[in-house]
């Protein structure tokens, strides 16, 4: 029996690395390529704190009640957050591009929105 070989790579399908996205499909993914070229921003753990806690809250106001800091601090940190998505190649300018950036990076589940 000969290997299916992709046209494209010219690598048959037996041989090349299985990558997985979380889709639950064995085999092949077809959601690898975009997975492996994903470049996740260096985020500190204050900054993902942060990130979490304002997508969870309705207003910039609870999110700064419960993280214990000002307006202004919260927007510091939004900012240097987007700077370094933007950077990696994944610009966020709203909460929702923000929201789905957490969401693709593991940082927060849909179910706990």
């Amino acid at each position: 029996m000969f290997p299916i070989v992709d046209n494209k790579s010219g690598v048959a399908e037996s041989e090349r690395p299985v990558q997985h996205c979380g889709c639950g499909r064995s085999g092949l993914c077809p959601h690898a390529a975009r997975v492996s070229r994903i470049t996740r921003p260096p985020l500190s753990r204050r900054e993902r704190e942060v990130l979490v806690e304002w997508i969870k809250r309705d207003t910039k106001a609870d999110a700064c009640a419960h993280l214990f800091v000002t307006a202004s601090t919260l927007n510091t940190h939004l900012a240097r957050i987007r700077k370094k998505y933007a950077e990696a190649g994944r610009p966020a300018p709203t909460k929702a591009a923000l929201m789905a950036r957490a969401v693709q990076d593991g940082l927060i589940d849909v179910n706990d929105l």
